[in-house]
């Protein structure tokens, strides 16, 4: 007695292959080849290894910035071609230094004219400590409040010198009256005719002083 066979017609080969592949696949991942997710988390941990030395870059560099004074962290500003247009239109000389003690550099300037005339003079010193010089009509509270901060308050007086015009001899001192917040900024104020002058610093009384030496009345 013969036995006939029934020969395989094209879908039982491609079944047949097809669980052959898919056999392949499973050994495969049996054979501990890393799967998506596990593709997925080491990208990720690339990703933060790069961020976390960027910011080990960064901070060295600041740090670097830090302990060198001469770093060129802000351009200057040549504010003498302003002091002119400044008198000009507010109507009373400027207070700015002449010249400015070695190592500072003048970073912002500014000026306004009436009805609400005033003058603004940014310097950065030596120290990276910020120096800044305020001329204005507006009263001595509104100017604490808007250049040295809300809780501001009077921390005894001092005498020195109004600024002049340049060339002239200083005058007798006067009475400044000083200032204090709580993150440690330090202001002086005086009266210059109808204004007030407010020399302000986020460094130290000394510096506050220097300061309030180079000032000429100019323009």
């Amino acid at each position: 007695m013969s036995e006939t066979q029934t020969p395989a017609g094209p879908g039982d080969g491609a079944r047949s292959g097809g669980q052959g592949s898919q056999g392949g696949r499973a050994g495969a991942q049996a054979s501990g080849q890393p799967g998506r997710y596990q593709r997925s988390l080491g990208g990720l941990v690339g990703a933060m290894v790069i961020l976390l030395a960027f910011v080990v870059v960064f901070i060295a560099f600041r740090g670097l910035v830090r302990d060198n004074p001469d770093a060129p962290l802000v351009d200057p500003v040549d504010y003498a071609p302003v002091v002119g247009p400044a008198a000009a239109q507010t109507g009373w000389p400027v207070a700015a230094p002449d010249p400015l003690p070695e190592g500072w550099v003048a970073r912002s300037v500014r000026f306004e004219p009436p009805p609400g005339p005033s003058w603004h003079l940014g310097i950065i010193t030596d120290e990276q400590e910020y120096v800044g010089i305020e001329q204005s009509v507006a009263t001595v509270p509104s100017m604490l409040e808007a250049y040295v901060g809300e809780d501001a308050v009077a921390d005894g007086a001092v005498e020195l010198a109004l600024p002049v015009a340049p060339g002239d001899a200083a005058g007798d001192p006067v009475t400044w009256r000083r200032w204090r917040d709580g993150g440690g900024d330090i202001a002086l104020t005086t009266r210059v005719d109808d204004q007030v002058l407010l020399v302000v610093t986020t460094g130290e009384e000394e510096t506050l002083r220097e300061a309030v030496d180079s000032l000429r009345l100019q323009g």
